[in-house]
Formats: structure tokens, C-alpha cells, sequence
């Protein structure tokens, strides 16, 4: 008895003193009540220098720059893939910031007003969240998904088909939420949308837009699909011009928040398999793409796979421009919407124009965004190489090779493209067969949640490899 009295005295004793503690140790310093503002304001930024560091992998297996072997003598060139673990732990984080937005805006809304309409935070946080997810979908195929935000160690991965025709599902639902006639943002609120600055309708477009690419890439899967989601899209409002693209804008030094294409300058070239591209069309995004070599003030694109960083100095790099410290990282652009709409008429969508006018308005998007004179925009598109007319190859060839090069720093996106619309251009490194096709899993997920990975490697075509095809790669 003695020694159960003090053993429950020993337990207040130590209640009593973890509490005065906690009472002398607060910070008056700390942050004790997040907003979702904030929240997104940083989650935008997170999104964005996370694809702008795609430079290292999806840059590469575009191959629209090359690089020398970068960690471990590791050469991501070669598919010598070592960041999966931190890739997707990393994804995952910022998903998670963004089912934070929505759950603080949806348990208290009035407390959230700070940052403007509720309902619209919550409708910008499930279209950054459908962005990234089908990002995410697209490197490994299957992933968990509907119980990945539920607090399970173990979650199931989802198949790539039912994540997509959800994903088709929450952008239409979120493009309906969004409240065009809300109360104007206060300055504060607007500074913090890092995307369109407090202008809630081109969340709408984005939505709408981005509805378009997923609708478009799963159109050789389920193209009745993917018709009716695109029909309705454009109808619904889709990005119309340059201002409605989504980008983000870095800050200069001295801040931490700096474009993350300036890191990668010195450390890479642009690569010649995207340097021919451009020079066999006298494309006049040379000079806005690339810095001449500095050995010989000439554009001249650098072997891919077999990079010597000692000969950097040889090849034409990344404009200065576009590796500025606070230069811009753009997630989708209408020189995009209009390259998928003109597939989409090439398959049957019922949508005003002409698969060969948005073509040519996608190119025309794409050198307006990048500065080229006009006049140098209309001699290309006459070129019989260029016009939808007369350029060689299928329309999957013609659209594919010129969405790939206005994708430029878009490196995902444009490997996506390439492994979906088998537009030629990419050869394999030397000494391999193959071109990547998808990541493969991280080994943690083996270790961790092996029996939700077993079953999704299962459903693989030829197991979790990096030539293996997702669900919507049918040729």
C-alpha cells in the first residue's frame, strides 16, 4: 500500500512539474494559430520549386538538358534513380498542407476569413491538390490515393484509371465551388495567393485547364471520358491568353525563396536532341532558351548520357533569363490548353476551331510568353516544316514535337507527352536500348507498406521497373 501512495504522489509530483514547465517554456515568439492563408502561401511555394527542380530528373528524361553525373557518380541520364525516398515523402507533405488548408476552412471558416472566401480556399487547395496528384500518378502509376490523407501507416495505392476519372471529378466539383462574386481579398491576402494574386477567377480557368490535360492524357484509355470532361471544360471557361497562365514568381536575393532553375545554371547544358530540334526548325526560342557556350559563343547542344563537366564550357546553357534568382516556374500555360484542344478536334471533341488553328495558336502562346517578335513568329509558322499543313508526320507527331518544345522547363509535362504521343526525337543514353517510361517506387514503400506495393507491382506490366508502362502509356 506504502509503495502504491507513493508511486501515485510521484505521478503528481511529476504532472505538476511538466505542467510549470511547459508554462515557463512557452515561446512568446511561436506561432499558435495557423491560417490556411499561410498555409497556401507557402504550399504554392513548395509546389512550385519542387517542379522547377525537376531540372534534375523529368529535365533530364525529356532530355532537354543534359548533366554530368551528380551524387555517387549516380547519372540520372541513365535512369540511376536515388531520390525516390525524399521525392515521395516530399509529395506527400505538401498534399498534406493542403488537406490542412481544407479541413481549417471547413471546421472554421470565420476564423479563416483572413484569407477570403472560405469555400474559394477550399476549391484552390483541391485544384493545387488534383495538380499535384496527377503529377505523382504519372512518375509511378498507381499510388495511394483515397487513403493516403486518412492516417493510415499502410494505404492502398489506387489505380492509375480510378484516380484519374476522381481527379476529372474533384476539378469539376472545385471549379463549380469557386465564388466569383466573393468580397475582394485585402493586400495582404492577395500577396499571398502567389499564383493570381487574389483573383479567384483564373482559379477557375486553371481548373478548368487542368481539366484539360488530364482529360487529354487519358484519352487513348477512355476517350468518351475524356471528350465529354473537355467539352465541358472549354464551355465552363478555360485559359484564354498568356495572363491566364498559372506561374510563380521567386523573390531575388537576399531571400532563401529563389528561382530553383538559378541553382542549376552552371551545372548543366541544354541537350542536343532539343538543340537540333529547334535549330533543324530555325526556331527563333533559340536565343530565349539558352545562353550561347561560353568556350564558343555558339548554340550547341551537349550529348546526352555523356556529359563531362569539365566540358560544360562547350555547350549552350539556360538563358540568363529564365535561370534569373527570381525568374518564374510556370505549372500550366495556355500554349498547353491549346495544344490539348487541338488533339482533342483531331479525335472528335466538339469544340469551336480547327485542330490546325489551336496548333499554330499554341506555338504563337508559347514564343508570345517567351518575348519573340512577331514577325519571327508568323515566318516560322509558314515554314512547311511548322504549318499544321504540311509539317511531316501524324497529327500525334506534329502536335507531340511542338507541345514538347513549348513545354521547355516543364521537363515533366514534356516526358509525360513523349511517352503518351511517341512523337520520335528521344534516343536511349549510350550503351542502354530503352528510354524510361515511369519511377520506380521507393524502397521504403517496400519496407514499410509492403503489401499495399506487392499488389500495385502486380498489376504492372512487367513489375516495378522504369520501363514499365502506367495505364494510360497503351502504345
Amino acid at each position: 500500500m506504502k509503495k502504491n501512495i507513493l508511486a501515485c504522489l510521484a505521478c503528481l509530483v511529476a504532472l505538476f512539474s511538466c505542467q510549470k514547465l511547459e508554462e515557463y517554456n512557452k515561446n512568446p515568439n511561436e506561432l499558435t494559430f495557423v491560417t490556411a492563408l499561410s498555409l497556401l502561401n507557402y504550399t504554392t511555394y513548395a509546389l512550385a520549386n519542387d517542379y522547377g527542380h525537376n531540372i534534375s530528373f523529368k529535365n533530364l528524361f525529356c532530355q532537354h538538358f543534359s548533366r554530368p553525373s551528380v551524387l555517387n557518380n549516380s547519372d540520372p541520364s541513365f535512369y540511376e534513380l536515388y531520390q525516390m525516398n525524399d521525392i515521395f515523402k516530399t509529395s506527400y507533405h505538401s498534399i498534406l498542407d493542403l488537406q490542412e488548408i481544407i479541413r481549417l476552412c471547413t471546421e472554421d471558416p470565420d476564423a479563416q476569413r483572413v484569407g477570403g472566401d472560405p469555400v474559394n480556399q477550399i476549391a484552390q487547395a483541391r485544384i493545387l491538390r488534383a495538380w499535384k496528384f496527377q503529377n505523382m500518378t504519372d512518375y509511378w502509376g498507381d499510388i495511394p490515393y483515397s487513403e493516403a490523407l486518412a492516417g493510415k501507416l499502410a494505404p492502398r495505392y489506387d489505380t492509375q484509371e480510378s484516380i484519374y476519372h476522381d481527379l476529372l471529378r474533384e476539378l469539376e466539383d472545385a471549379s463549380a465551388q469557386i465564388r466569383l462574386d466573393a468580397p475582394p481579398l485585402s493586400a495582404d491576402a492577395r500577396y499571398a495567393d502567389g499564383i493570381y494574386l487574389g483573383y479567384v477567377g483564373g482559379w477557375k480557368k486553371f481548373a478548368n485547364a487542368l481539366t484539360l490535360r488530364v482529360a487529354i492524357r487519358m484519352a487513348d484509355r477512355d476517350w468518351p471520358t475524356a471528350k465529354a470532361a473537355i467539352e465541358k471544360a472549354f464551355a465552363d471557361g478555360v485559359f484564354e491568353n498568356n495572363y491566364d497562365n498559372a506561374w510563380y514568381v521567386f523573390l531575388p536575393p537576399p531571400s532563401n525563396y529563389q528561382n530553383p532553375y538559378y541553382q542549376f545554371k552552371n551545372t548543366s547544358s541544354i541537350a542536343k536532341p532539343l538543340m537540333d530540334a529547334l535549330k533543324h526548325l530555325a526556331d527563333p526560342r533559340i536565343p530565349k532558351y539558352a545562353a550561347p557556350a561560353k568556350n564558343t559563343g555558339e548554340y550547341e547542344g551537349a550529348p546526352y548520357g555523356s556529359l563531362n563537366s569539365s566540358a560544360l564550357g562547350n555547350y549552350a546553357s539556360l538563358n540568363e533569363t529564365a535561370a534569373a534568382p527570381d525568374g518564374r516556374v510556370v505549372l500550366l500555360d495556355y500554349a498547353e490548353v491549346c495544344f490539348c484542344l487541338a488533339e482533342a478536334l483531331e479525335r472528335g471533341a466538339v469544340i469551336p476551331g480547327s485542330a490546325a488553328d489551336w496548333y499554330h495558336n499554341g506555338i504563337r502562346a508559347s514564343m508570345e510568353w517567351w518575348g519573340v517578335d512577331p514577325a519571327d513568329i508568323d515566318t516560322y509558322l509558314a515554314s512547311p516544316d511548322v504549318s499544321y499543313d504540311t509539317a511531316p508526320g501524324t497529327w500525334k507527331e506534329k502536335i507531340g514535337k511542338q507541345k514538347w518544345l513549348a513545354l521547355f522547363l516543364q521537363g515533366e509535362q514534356a516526358w509525360f507527352e513523349w511517352r503518351r504521343l511517341d512523337f520520335g526525337i528521344l534516343q536511349p543514353p549510350p550503351g542502354l536500348d530503352f528510354i524510361a517510361t515511369r519511377y520506380v517506387y521507393p524502397d521504403m514503400e517496400q519496407i514499410l507498406n509492403k503489401a499495399s506495393y506487392d499488389e500495385a507491382v502486380s498489376r504492372l506490366p512487367g513489375g516495378d521497373k522504369v520501363t514499365s508502362k502506367v495505364w494510360w502509356d497503351v502504345y
